[in-house]
């Protein structure tokens, strides 16, 4: 028995110690549908899957091959047809199913939130993954095409032209979508609506670091809200970066499973210093912003729920241009 693979037996070991010790299912779990059709579709992932490996994920399926970008230091050009894209240049990756003659060059093992893929099939897939999602603070590359997708509602999708009226490296709206196996341009960005799921060519006209018409700033929190003991409360910042007022909501997504982490909104009084607390629901607390507005959210966990090892909900906040993200929000007990 080698030395590695001790190393391996005690870290699973290790592993199962810890888990054992959660909840039997993480309430911060998200499900994202995915359609797949004949041919190229191209696919934005909202969540990291509970089982990311492509082999696992695609097993039993008629997919054969998938493809992602993850860009290197020159400027990136769209290619018009997904079949004509050279596999070994710098910045593509890609996944074909075991036992095919291509598997050995594999270079893509796992999928992640956030990333825009081209994934390949002979029929019809119908695919539901669950796992966590990962709010991001998105770098777009500059003078160059960047391949992506959006966080959207779907119940109030917007237009191109909405989505990025406060971005001025966006304004030339040279988007494309894909369409029986072509990329095409957005004719009229005015009309046409973004889809959830889909994933587009975009072109950044100089540097930008545009999230949308609603920026939500983690600070050092990164993809979640974390509250750890004893600091009970945090910050996180909501920014309209747009021209115009906007109305952003937050909301519980209620647990199926368990008992949701009672979270607070604390605002104190500017007349009389009193602090005040508003209980996050499921049917959500609106705010208005205006033009540029950068406005500071403190949420607090309620005291007694320290007898908790762990809690957590994810909270959604949705905004009236038709942005939505899940943040995780999760409480653990030092």
């Amino acid at each position: 028995m080698t030395h590695s693979f001790l190393i391996r037996i005690m870290c699973g070991m290790l592993l199962a110690l810890l888990t054992g010790a959660l909840p039997a299912s993480a309430a911060w779990t998200l499900s994202q549908t995915i359609q797949l059709t004949p041919g190229w579709n191209a696919v934005f992932l909202e969540i990291t899957p509970d089982d990311p490996d492509l082999d696992a994920v695609f097993d039993g399926t008629s997919v054969d091959l998938v493809v992602s970008f993850y860009p290197m230091a020159t400027p990136v050009q769209y290619i018009q047809d997904p079949g004509e894209i050279e596999w070994k240049r710098d910045g593509w990756h890609r996944w074909t199913r075991p036992g095919s003659p291509d598997a050995f060059a594999n270079n893509l093992y796992a999928l992640q939130a956030n990333q825009a893929y081209l994934i390949k099939a002979t029929e019809e897939v119908t695919l539901t993954l669950s796992g966590e999602p990962k709010a991001r603070a998105f770098k777009w590359r500059p003078d160059s095409f960047n391949f992506t997708g959006f966080h959207i509602d779907p119940d109030n999708p917007p237009t191109f032209e909405q989505y990025f009226s406060g971005s001025d490296a966006h304004a030339d709206s040279h988007i494309f979508y894909l369409s029986e196996n072509q990329w095409v341009r957005v004719a009229r960005p005015e009309e046409a609506v973004i889809s959830p799921g889909e994933a587009y060519w975009v072109y950044c006209c100089g540097g930008s670091d545009y999230p949308g018409p609603l920026e939500v700033n983690l600070g050092g929190a990164g993809d979640r809200i974390s509250f750890q003991k004893p600091v009970y409360g945090t910050d996180f910042e909501l920014v309209n970066r747009q021209d115009g007022p906007l109305t952003v909501d937050l909301a519980l997504v209620a647990n199926s499973g368990g008992p949701d982490l009672p979270l607070f909104i604390v605002e104190r009084s500017l007349s009389s210093g009193d602090l005040s607390y508003t209980p996050v629901t499921t049917g959500g607390i609106a705010f208005d912003l205006s033009s540029g507005e950068e406005r500071t959210i403190r949420l607090a966990v309620k005291t007694d729920a320290r007898g908790a090892f762990q809690a957590s909900n994810l909270i959604r906040i949705t905004d009236s241009e038709g942005g939505r993200i899940h943040v995780p929000a999760i409480y653990e007990q030092q």
